[in-house]
């Protein structure tokens, strides 16, 4: 029996190629996505998120050397840049839309001179659920027990 032979895909056609990020947008949204990600898995402290960041804030000032800002619209699942919707099967950029959506947040700008704290600080509201009790370390009269742990 002869075997199958599966053919190469074809290449985007014109009209998919105008739907699609540019490549540089892609992996900023990509990477913003995957800090957001590692933000909400990893302790504050923790060295994977100063990279992370560092990371993003370079590549947020390559891409704003080139423009004044850079706008996302947020729908549920989906971040629109420049007016074209990103892929909702992308699980990170999706998760990154649902979490700005959750915290009902429909553009957010980022403009140039964008500082890494700030950054940095965005990142961190964003991978708190807003739905999140509070944290207990917020609260100036919260004991303190050893290991940064607080009682409730």
């Amino acid at each position: 029996m002869p075997t199958p032979v599966e053919a190469a895909p074809a290449p985007p056609s014109k009209e998919q190629q105008q739907h699609q990020l540019p490549a540089e947008l892609q992996e900023l949204v990509q990477e913003l996505a995957l800090a957001v990600h590692k933000r909400g898995i990893y302790p504050a402290s923790h060295p994977m998120l100063r990279g992370s960041v560092d990371a993003l804030a370079r590549r947020f000032a390559l891409v704003l050397a080139k423009r004044s800002q850079l706008s996302l619209g947020v729908s549920r699942r989906r971040l629109i840049v420049d007016g074209i919707a990103t892929d909702e099967a992308n699980p990170l950029v999706a998760d990154l839309a649902e979490r700005l959506y959750a915290h009902e947040l429909g553009i957010v700008a980022f403009r140039a001179g964008l500082e890494a704290r700030a950054l940095e600080e965005f990142i961190a509201a964003i991978a708190v659920s807003p739905h999140a009790p509070a944290s207990r370390s917020a609260r100036p009269d919260a004991p303190s027990w050893p290991g940064g742990m607080t009682s409730p």
